[in-house]
């Protein structure tokens, strides 16, 4: 499975062809291209100083790209840690205060019952984003959570300190609605998972 580098869809490697570059002289790294995209980028590639070739019928594989570009790779992980961890730690800290994170609750009139239900959505979708196993599901999950918690506990503007608040809220909850789109990345197990079904479907 391989993702279009111009319309941004995922394709099987078959579907999906190497477009290489050069400009004054310089070879620019080779992109992946969808059959659609690559009759449209021929129409409009022919100007000076800029040629144009294409690889001769084969494919570029998901791990060709993964080895091409492993600084992306290793940054969509990174990211991917970075949230997970603020979650989980957020649900540890609910954990071991549990009768304080009731009081916090209550006084925004949220009832303790869902106490143990934003418990469960910071752990399960956390391990999932983590492991980058189901991660489009688990990120808009915790996107629409981040946006209820920036409502219901931080919308008192008033305060710079709960502005700031909300505003980070919102600002975890549009890194989530990226990682919902763009996906967990090569390193992930929904990456092993795609692999499987494209094998099972050949």
């Amino acid at each position: 499975m391989g993702e279009c580098s111009v319309c941004g869809r995922m394709f099987s490697t078959q579907q999906l062809t190497d477009v290489v570059e050069e400009s004054g002289g310089r070879i620019l790294p080779s992109r992946a291209m969808c059959d659609d995209c690559l009759q449209g980028y021929m129409r409009v590639s022919r100007k000076p100083g800029v040629g144009f070739s294409r690889t001769a019928k084969r494919p570029t594989t998901a791990r060709e790209l993964r080895m091409r570009y492993p600084a992306a790779e290793a940054a969509a992980l990174a990211g991917r840690c970075l949230l997970a961890v603020l979650f989980l730690h957020e649900a540890w800290s609910k954990i071991t205060a549990y009768s304080a994170a009731i009081a916090y609750a209550k006084a925004f009139g949220v009832p303790e019952q869902l106490l143990p239900f934003a418990i469960a959505v910071e752990v399960g979708c956390g391990v999932s984003i983590l492991l980058g196993w189901y991660t489009r599901a688990g990120a808009l999950v915790l996107a629409a959570f981040c946006v209820t918690t920036a409502v219901v506990f931080h919308g008192s503007w008033s305060s710079r300190n709960e502005l700031l608040h909300f505003e980070k809220d919102l600002a975890i909850a549009g890194g989530l609605l990226v990682l919902f789109a763009r996906g967990a990345g090569g390193w992930a197990l929904d990456a092993l998972r795609q692999k499987k079904q494209i094998a099972n479907s050949e």
